[in-house]
């Protein structure tokens, strides 16, 4: 609940700062207003105690939205996503199916991140591909997201695979001598939001893979369980969001990154690509889902009046 006032006192306080003053001077012409929705996410971003960094696209229409949109974030396990595709991308071609049994690895299986999994691997090592694409995306399981890391050969093929599309604003560290990514250091591992959007529009496009596993993809997306108070939160209830969430963890009331991407289906039918990366915060996981909340209301409002 407190997540929640907040996330609506910071829309409040930023449609505070959007009436203009009129100004009938010639310089004043010449100025070009900033739009509404600028005007609000930076009202939010001057509010908060932390860094913001927005990407929006209107898939159909091709309407863009950026707000630091090429600064270098932490991905955190928003990298999730396009090793989801890659694993699907294989399903397209036979090299391995959704019903087949992937093992995980001993080491795998002590990964912190993935309570959840173990629980339901109940002792075993094994689980169907489908289930762990599942878990990877639903809660952000982080055994199973290593497991499928071994698989495409290391954290470093991730990064190859997304500047294969065409898309530049990715970096992937991979921790030394093991083919897992390093997020000890993770600045290391980061992304514009701006080619992060552009990717999710290829995806959802179908650009990525057959029509079938985007479908798949998409659905297990839309059934995330985690992340509700991010880019949902302030969201009329029972808009459809397909999405990937990404954290880091509190310490010393420092958080280094709390994110959202997604799909985001509006009422007209039309889909918004929406990718919010908020770093550097002076708070906890409820404080930066709060302001991904107040960004991305910014964003559905002002696509909604369009």
């Amino acid at each position: 609940m407190r997540s929640v006032i907040f996330s609506i006192s910071l829309l409040l306080l930023a449609s505070c700062g959007n009436e203009q003053p009129k100004n009938d001077t010639a310089s004043a012409v010449e100025t070009p207003a900033a739009s509404a929705l600028q005007t609000t996410v930076d009202s939010i971003a001057k509010s908060v105690k932390a860094k913001i960094a927005v990407a929006s696209i209107n898939v159909e229409t091709g309407d863009t939205f950026y707000y630091n949109g090429t600064d270098h974030v932490p991905t955190q396990s928003t990298i999730k996503f396009p090793l989801a595709v890659m694993i699907m991308k294989d399903v397209d071609s036979g090299k391995i199916t959704l019903d087949e049994k992937f093992t995980l690895t001993n080491d795998e299986l002590k990964i912190r991140g993935g309570q959840t999994l173990l629980e339901a691997l109940k002792g075993g090592n094994s689980m169907k591909v489908h289930s762990l694409l599942e878990y990877m995306t639903h809660v952000s399981d982080n055994i199973s997201f290593c497991g499928f890391t071994r698989y495409v050969g290391g954290g470093k093929q991730i990064e190859a695979y997304i500047k294969s599309t065409g898309l530049q604003g990715i970096g992937v560290a991979q921790r030394a001598g093991e083919p897992y990514v390093d997020f000890e250091n993770p600045y290391n591992t980061w992304c514009t939001p701006q080619d992060m959007a552009k990717l999710m529009v290829k995806f959802y496009k179908g650009e990525l893979m057959s029509k079938t596993s985007t479908d798949t993809l998409r659905s297990i997306m839309e059934r995330t369980t985690g992340g509700t108070k991010r880019i949902k939160g302030l969201l009329p209830e029972g808009t459809v969001v397909a999405h990937k969430t990404g954290s880091s963890d509190t310490k010393g009331g420092k958080t280094v990154a709390i994110n959202d991407i997604g799909i985001v289906t509006l009422p007209s039918g039309q889909h918004i690509a929406l990718a919010v990366y908020v770093h550097d915060i002076t708070g906890d996981m409820e404080y930066g889902e709060s302001v991904i909340a107040a960004v991305a209301k910014a964003v559905y409002d002002d696509a909604v009046k369009k």
